[in-house]
């Protein structure tokens, strides 16, 4: 033989070793048979198929009925603007179906975008259609679309005013976009919807099912399921099924996903972009995609076929004529043909659809509900009930192998804040200009009030517009990221107009809350708000949650240009039921001024100064105490000589007790104290890490390691991109084959060559020392080695390079692997046998210490030690202690300790990302593991805590999951409150890491045109809660909405015709300071700090009556319950509030407090189909994390 049988004996072992790596290293399922249940465990599968799973299909329905549903899905901004959407496709789209459907009363389309709607409807809604036939062609678009509504041929679905993100988006926002489009639709087009259509979203969040089974849905549409929990739940007919939020008090919500996603079964449906239409054919396809979907759901013989796409029936005369000859030709088919007798094709819609599978859902389950009413199950059905889901469908992936769409949760953050703040102001002020109309009509009287009507008109149309804003900066492709440059743009400018008008709207509120009107200011404040939706100019007030250290934002303070007059500052706490104390900044020409507090007449005490940074005045920052719930206080800037006159002898901005800057070199530690919370801070330049000792109180501390990381991503290896995130193991794994390969090449290598020279047999303590234990240990030794050096020693030029795909690219590695193969084959003895042993472990330690060790994925943001700074500090100032440090060329960190928020530690960063590189912050306790125990970690969405496990299996991108503003260590030592969206995990025991900011030069080809590259500077701030040492820090969502629902600050700088001088404002100042009775505890009621309002408008309600008391004043309020602490609940858990106490209700005024009935908690929609009872003695019970629809009728005596 030209080789010998015992090469090819010891060769064949170690080709079995070799596949035995490849096998682990692909991680892949290659196997031809099912795997079982266990194998998930394993490690990241790959591509499902049906027979992993074991089948409980539905039986095969007799008769079947296709609901062909028409429909367009448009997104609000993601390659183009919304803008340029509506007026390139989407203004044609909507045209070109009214026109195709008015043509035939048996078409019909659904459509959800409401936004688009809205923009229809400002832009042509009130003109002439000029194309429908006859008569018809008179009527306005908006007649014309109500009519096709009225008919039943258009539907309008989702309710939403855009389609959300669902992990991204706030718990107010969630309600606000509901609202927003559900008064659209019903002011508008006077119509409603009960069917939910989140049919592109990433991912679905467990409030989704909370707020839609609350606000009065029957049913959801879905369209997305990561590729795994999609195979189970067709493997078993579940794709409809129950879904419920593990918190909710609410009946489960009917849930329909979408097998084939939103779009048509295939291309050759895509009549915009075909001009064949055989409809024989086209039937046919049909008839074989419907058999398909049958078993995937229960066996009701209903099938729904969504025939659409993004921006489609442009071209809507050719579809509907097209689609016409289908259900012509199975007419006629059915007509002729016995096998067609069981087939039925026709235009449908969603509402239509669930109607026909009521019947037959309502008989094998008893738990679903229909118009607010629970159908009973129906004895005798021996079907199984549909699927219980009580979880979410988070992190999204769509294909296998770290195809995770978790890298969205980071993109874009400036975006991300932007979307953030807009929503604190708008937020903010629908419950500062409720309150201020209570105050108006508590001060001015209901008659007087009343005559203002026209202007508060002028302010809730101003108030809206922002909502709207704010609604379309939570789209999908919004906040998400995942859009084109000039679409962010295009955001970001919409997001600054809601953030401007808002404040405008805010400061007219004071306004009117101070000074009566008889209307006709409403003129002059509508042209100034609508100026303000497009001139770019300072705003009348500001987010105190904005202030940053960047003296040119005019959107981080309040400038004042001249304090000859002086100038009133409001700072407000209108939409927050505890007393406050809140930083505010003020920027001045000149420190020989003084702020006076214009309740106490004394200066006010806690004060810093500075000159601002291009030397043109000065930087005040001061803490406004005890700003009262739902109220304002106001506070007077005055020069000396008009301070004096005034109020006597009080002290000058001048004599401010200012922060201490350190100079120097710069310093490897820093202390930091306020209000008896004390932060040591130590530099430890090796790692780049900043340890902080938290002392808080006498008896409580705790210390965490604060580390900026960065993981780096190949684009020519991974098509990492504004969707997906990658850690690096593909990267790695190809690193690994090269090694690997090399590595079985030169243990191959050696054992051949041994076996031609015939070695002489060891001795025997030679022999003792060549054993399988000690080659596996050799190996997991290699294995551990080469996964050290990849992930944390060599460069990242070396390593594009070995991954780059060409063998000259990769030879030097290889040939290093075969050295290192050859010499530990000659340390082995070069026999075979154990060199598949040191195989094994050398495959087992890689694989243990990917999956094992996922801190060791990233590395430090800066590792060179010259490239570290050290602290500046400033200290000793009255307001706030900082400490701030580069860390590389790309960040800069600021530690904030302030007074009147001595409970937590501000960590602000300013960070740029380099170009593919993922940058995390990352938090750890000193008893963090590298190797993780499973790390759990809770994450409040605004109605409960979710809890989250780290799948130690799993690569770290599958266990980001989204954090709309907080996350906490399940041990509740540690919690983060973030300003913003986010992502996070848990990497390692007691630790968290949260995504921070990304740019990547590659497209990962989910929809997006281009690669997601970020060059902004962004600033992301978190707040760290240690707790107290009694409760954990997460006790609850308080501290998290507290931080998320910042005070607003307005400058006053005149009063209708009053002098800001005068006695009269003097008086108001003071009366309008406080709003009585508002945050006090009633007797036998909860604490008003343990609730807040989750949207709020007021209404004033004329009566046809002619006596005074025959108008009221209408504040609708959803009030949720934040805290299970025991000075909130009762014995049973639940909380009583005395709503009455909410408000501050005047002796000449009387208050009744209505409850909506559950079922829908929607505000300003659709109200003659609410129904409502009194709320006896004005108390009512709420159940920790839920909210009920009130309204307060105000009237006179």
């Amino acid at each position: 033989m030209l080789v010998p049988r015992r090469f090819i004996r010891r060769g064949g072992v170690l080709l079995a070793a070799v596949v035995v790596w490849a096998l682990l290293m692909a991680n892949q399922a290659v196997v031809p048979w099912g795997k079982p249940s266990w194998a998930a465990g394993l490690g990241e599968a790959g591509a499902a198929v049906d027979r992993d799973f074991a089948r409980q299909h539905n039986e095969k329905p007799g008769n079947l009925t296709l609901h062909i549903v028409a429909h367009s899905h448009s997104d609000i901004g993601w390659n183009y603007s919304f803008g340029q959407y509506y007026r390139s496709w989407v203004r044609h789209v909507l045209r070109n179906v009214v026109a195709a459907l008015w043509m035939d009363r048996t078409r019909k389309f659904t459509w959800g975008d409401i936004a688009f709607l809205d923009m229809w409807m400002d832009d042509e809604g009130d003109r002439a259609n000029g194309v429908l036939p006859g008569s018809a062609a008179e009527l306005t678009w908006r007649a014309a679309l109500g009519e096709l509504i009225g008919r039943g041929q258009w539907e309008i679905v989702g309710g939403t005013y855009v389609s959300p993100d669902e992990g991204l988006t706030t718990w107010w926002a969630h309600n606000a976009i509901v609202d927003v489009g559900r008064r659209f639709v019903a002011h508008e087009l006077n119509t409603t919807t009960r069917v939910g259509w989140q049919i592109d979203p990433f991912g679905h969040a467990h409030v989704t099912p909370h707020l839609l089974a609350n606000a009065g849905f029957d049913a959801l549409l879905m369209g997305r399921m990561d590729y795994r929990t999609r195979f189970e739940f067709a493997a078993h007919g579940d794709y409809e099924f129950l879904w419920q939020a593990p918190y909710s008090q609410a009946p489960p919500l009917l849930t329909h996903y979408l097998s084939k996603g939103y779009a048509a079964p295939n291309a050759h449906f895509d009549f915009d972009n075909t001009a064949t239409c055989n409809a024989a054919a086209l039937l046919d396809e049909l008839v074989r995609f419907a058999r398909t979907q049958t078993r995937q759901y229960p066996g009701h013989g209903h099938v729904l076929v969504m025939m659409g796409d993004d921006f489609r029936y442009a071209n809507a005369s050719w579809a509907f004529t097209c689609l016409d000859r289908i259900l012509d030709e199975s007419r006629s088919l059915q007509s002729r043909t016995h096998a067609w007798r069981d087939m039925t094709l026709k235009y449908s819609t969603p509402s239509e659809y669930l109607a026909a599978i009521r019947p037959h859902l309502a008989q094998i389950d008893g738990r679903l509900t229909f118009n607010g009413h629970k159908e009973g199950r129906k004895e005798g059905s021996g079907q199984r009930q549909l699927r219980l889901h009580r979880g979410d469908f988070y992190p999204y992936q769509d294909k296998s192998y770290e195809q995770y769409w978790s890298g969205l949760y980071t993109s874009r953050p400036v975006l991300k804040r932007l979307v953030r703040s807009a929503e604190q102001a708008v937020q903010h002020v629908e419950a500062l200009v409720a309150m201020a109309r209570v105050r108006q009509s508590r001060f001015s009287g209901d008659d007087k009030e009343a005559a203002s009507a026209a202007e508060w008109d002028v302010l809730e149309r101003g108030l809206e517009y922002s909502r709207k804003q704010v609604a379309i900066g939570y789209h999908h492709d919004a906040v998400t990221g995942t859009c084109s440059r000039s679409a962010a743009e295009d955001y970001e400018v919409r997001l600054r107009a809601a953030r401007r008008v808002a404040m405008h709207v805010g400061q007219h509120a004071l306004r009117l809350s101070l000074a009566e009107s008889n209307g006709s200011a409403a003129g002059r404040m509508e042209r100034e708000i609508e100026n303000a939706k497009t001139v770019e100019k300072v705003a009348p007030g500001y987010n105190t949650a904005d202030n940053n250290d960047d003296d040119n934002d005019n959107n981080s303070h309040l400038a004042v240009a001249d304090v000859a007059q002086p100038a009133v500052v409001a700072v407000t706490n209108a939409h927050h039921l505890s007393a406050r104390n809140q930083t505010v900044r003020l920027r001045v020409p000149t420190l020989d001024a003084a702020l006076v507090d214009a309740v106490t007449h004394r200066a006010v005490d806690t004060v810093a100064v500075r000159p601002a940074l291009d030397d043109s005045g000065f930087v005040v920052d001061f803490v406004a105490r005890n700003v009262p719930p739902l109220g304002w206080r106001y506070f007077v800037l005055a020069n000396e000589t008009a301070a004096v006159r005034k109020h006597g002898k009080v002290a000058m901005l001048r004599d401010a007790r200012s922060a201490v800057a350190s100079s120097g070199p710069l310093l490897t530690e820093a202390e930091l104290e306020k209000d008896g919370m004390r932060v040591h801070l130590t530099l430890d330049r090796d790692s780049s890490a900043v340890r902080m000792e938290i002392q808080r109180g006498t008896d409580h501390s705790e210390v965490v390691v604060h580390q900026l990381r960065q993981y780096f991503v190949n684009p020519r290896v991974q098509s990492s991109g504004a969707y997906i995130m990658h850690s690096f193991m593909l990267m790695y794994a190809i690193v690994f084959y090269v090694f690997g390969g090399g590595l079985c090449a030169g243990l191959c290598a050696a054992v051949v060559v041994a076996a031609r020279r015939r070695r002489i047999q060891p001795d025997k303590a030679a022999a003792a020392l060549r054993s399988p234990p000690m080659a596996l240990l050799l190996g997991a030794a290699v294995g551990l080695a080469l996964v050290y050096y990849v992930e944390q020693v060599a460069s990242i030029a070396a390593l594009n390079q070995w991954a780059g795909g060409s063998a000259l690219s990769s030879a030097g590695l290889a040939a290093v692997a075969l050295a290192v193969g050859y010499v530990s084959a000659t340390v082995l003895g070069a026999r075979a046998r154990l060199c598949v042993f040191f195989i094994y472990g050398a495959a087992a330690a890689v694989v243990a210490v990917l999956f094992g060790a996922p801190t060791w994925q990233s590395r430090p943001l800066a590792v060179d030690g010259a490239r570290i700074g050290g602290f500046r500090v400033e200290t000793g100032g009255a307001v706030c202690d900082t400490a701030s440090v580069s860390v590389g060329n790309s960040a800069s960190v600021v530690y904030r300790l302030c007074a009147g928020q001595s409970n937590v530690v501000e960590i602000s960063v300013r960070v740029e990302a380099e170009t593919d590189r993922e940058i995390v912050a990352h938090f750890a306790l000193p008893d963090s593991d590298m190797l993780p125990r499973q790390c759990a970690f809770d994450m409040f969405d605004g109605v409960g805590v979710v809890r989250r496990q780290y799948q130690r299996w799993t690569p770290v991108p599958g266990n980001y999951y989204p954090a709309v503003s907080h996350v906490a260590l399940a041990s509740g030592r540690l919690a983060l409150h973030s300003r913003q969206a986010t992502g996070a995990t848990c990497v390692a025991a007691n630790t968290l890491e949260v995504g921070m900011h990304r740019s990547l030069s590659a497209n990962d080809y989910r929809g997006l045109d281009q690669p997601l590259v970020d060059d902004s500077v962004a600033t992301v701030t978190h707040f760290i809660d240690i707790g107290d040492g009694v409760s954990p820090a997460d006790s609850g969502p308080l501290a998290n909405v507290a931080l998320n629902a910042p005070a607003l600050a307005f400058l006053m700088t005149a009063f209708g015709d009053g002098d800001v001088n005068g006695p009269a404002i003097d008086a108001l100042l003071v009366e309008h300071s406080g709003l009585g009775a508002a945050g006090e505890d009633a007797s036998g009621a909860v604490g008003l700090g343990c609730v807040r309002f989750v949207g709020i408008q007021h209404q004033r309600q004329q009566s046809n009556s002619s006596s005074k008391s025959g108008n009221s004043l209408d504040i609708y309020a959803r009030v949720q319950l934040l805290s299970g602490d025991p000075r909130c609940v009762d014995e049973h858990g639940s909380g009583i509030v005395n709503l009455q106490g909410l408000l501050a209700i005047g002796p000449q005024q009387r208050v009744d407090v209505y409850s909506a009935e559950p079922g829908d908690w929607t505000i300003g929609a659709w109200q003659r189909q609410r129904s409502e009872r009194m709320v006896g003695n004005n108390h009512t019970r709420l159940v920790l994390g839920e909210q009920s629809l009130h309204r307060f009728s105000i009237a006179p005596r």
